[in-house]
């Protein structure tokens, strides 16, 4: 009975303390202690869960988001989503689940070769039932060394959440087809799915 009283605190809750007691250092981030910083808050996330990662935004009008992010990983969803779920109001801070949708133009670099999103169409089949696609990304200089990057760009494109639960399957190829998509219209038409 006496355990009942006392609400067991859950890895989750743990980390939250952690990083109530710490969001200050990180809202008001200083360069010169980033790469520390950022080294503590990975070791916490890494308790909770080994895949999660997280990107902070910029400050805008007092305001910070915390992004929590799976990388990409469908078996990390109800990680990340508990984890964002549990978070306590936090004064400053916007904590959010997934990578979110940024604007269309967005470009990664990736070594000597900066992705453009401008650069890359797509074709697509929509599987039965209408709720996922499959795509065809041709991308200009397409090698297989530039995965993660289109998925960094796709992430920007579409949003994390979306690229987990509405591509079902994404084949690369070197750009040349001239009948397709450009990439900057993937989320209409992800957005026209159905749910």
């Amino acid at each position: 009975m006496l355990k009942r009283l006392f609400k067991k605190n859950t890895i989750e809750q743990h980390f939250w303390d952690w990083f109530s007691r710490n969001n200050e250092k990180y809202h008001n981030l200083v360069t010169s202690e980033q790469e520390q910083l950022f080294d503590e808050l990975h070791e916490q996330l890494m308790r909770v869960h080994g895949e999660l990662t997280f990107e902070f935004s910029s400050l805008h009008m007092g305001i910070r988001e915390f992004v929590l992010s799976g990388e990409g990983i469908t078996e990390m969803i109800p990680v990340v989503q508990g984890l964002v779920d549990s978070a306590p109001p936090l004064e400053g801070w916007k904590v959010t689940a997934f990578r979110p949708r940024m604007e269309t133009d967005i470009q990664v670099n990736f070594g000597n070769y900066l992705l453009k999103a401008d650069n890359v169409t797509f074709d697509y089949e929509t599987i039965p039932k209408g709720t996922m696609l499959d795509i065809t990304l041709f991308i200009p200089q397409y090698s297989d060394e530039m995965k993660s990057a289109i998925y960094i760009l796709l992430d920007g494109i579409l949003g994390e959440y979306d690229v987990m639960t509405r591509i079902r399957f994404i084949e690369f190829r070197l750009s040349g087809r001239s009948l397709s998509i450009p990439l900057k219209q993937l989320p209409i038409i992800v957005d026209n799915l159905q749910r």
